[in-house]
Order: C-alpha cells, then sequence, then structure tokens
C-alpha cells in the first residue's frame, strides 16, 4: 500500500519544547500580551458594523435605566 502525505499538512515534531512546523522556517511568532489582546478585541467589538446596532441598544438600555449618569 502507498502512503501518501496530504499537501498542506504540517509535519508537526517537538523541539525545544516548541512545536515547530516544517512550513514555518523563517516565522517568528510574536506572543501579545492579555492587555493587547484584550484592546484589539474591543477595538473590533468597536468598529464592526455587525455589532453597532447591539452596542446601541445596550447605551439605550443602560441609559432607561440610570437616567442621571
Amino acid at each position: 500500500m502507498l502512503k501518501a502525505k496530504y499537501i498542506g499538512v504540517r509535519e508537526k515534531c517537538w523541539h525545544s519544547h516548541k512545536l515547530i512546523s516544517k512550513y514555518s522556517k523563517g516565522v517568528q511568532v510574536i506572543r501579545k500580551s492579555t492587555k493587547e489582546v484584550l484592546q484589539a478585541h474591543l477595538y473590533i467589538l468597536n468598529n464592526t458594523d455587525e455589532v453597532l446596532p447591539y452596542l446601541d441598544a445596550h447605551k439605550d438600555i443602560v441609559n432607561y435605566k440610570n437616567p442621571r449618569q
């Protein structure tokens, strides 16, 4: 039986406790802090057209429940 490899499927190996792929040579992975990830998430949520109606509805509810604030 001929064993064929799938094109594009990573061949994984463990080296120095890091997952390395033969397709990722020369690629540097930069990890972001939790604060940076949350800032990016908030930015995306506040600037996505599909989310804006929900934000407006939330603001209306908050204003209704707390008219002085």
